[in-house]
């Protein structure tokens, strides 16, 4: 009899690991192609299907699958050419120190209300993203020729000689990935979500 609950469990865990590796290459899939890294997904599928799971536990488990999902990502856009890395290195940087607090600050987190906050965050990123100004109706960023005083332009060419040119607040970016390390730290999502 210990024989078979022995192989029964076996079975139920082999189970169990075969559904979050499916689970894990969904999200992963799909986190990758919207730039996002998954933790959007991750978090609300740990706290809906693991029972007792505690908010920081989730946060800190989706940032592992986060990591993974984006150092995939990245490779291959890499071998695109498709990533503006120094823009991505100084961004990376600056979301260090919110993201050391944003670790610190979950742990303080009652279950509720992380998980109002988490709905709350969600619902203002798909407002946001529909919204939001057509990029390519946008007004150039030039004023007379010259961009204004923080400001940066690129140009990238891609693998398939694509080319992308567009010039951005630098000044702004790098105070907004201080935030976006807080608040992706706090919940689990990554930073891709706000950086796109």
């Amino acid at each position: 009899m210990c024989s078979s609950e022995g192989e029964g469990s076996a079975i139920n865990d082999l189970v169990q690991v075969l559904i979050w590796a499916v689970v894990g290459v969904v999200v992963g899939t799909y986190g990758t192609l919207v730039g996002a890294g998954g933790g959007f997904l991750m978090v609300p599928i740990f706290l809906l299907f693991i029972p007792g799971i505690r908010p920081e536990q989730a946060t800190a488990t989706s940032l592992a699958v986060v990591f993974f999902n984006a150092l995939s990502g990245s490779i291959s856009y890499l071998r695109q050419r498709r990533v503006d890395l120094r823009t991505g290195v100084i961004f990376g940087i600056a979301t260090i120190p919110g993201a050391l607090i944003g670790s610190f600050v979950t742990q303080y987190f009652a279950n509720r209300f992380f998980y109002v906050l988490f709905g709350c965050f969600m619902i203002g990123i798909a407002i946001f993203l529909n919204v939001r100004p057509d990029p390519k109706t946008k007004k150039s960023a030039h004023i007379d020729g010259v961009l204004p005083a923080g400001w940066v332009e690129r140009h990238i060419v891609d693998r398939s000689g694509e080319t992308f040119d567009y010039a951005f607040n630098m000044r702004g970016g790098i105070l907004l990935s201080v935030v976006v390390g807080f608040l992706s730290s706090i919940l689990g999502i990554g930073g891709g979500i706000i950086h796109v």
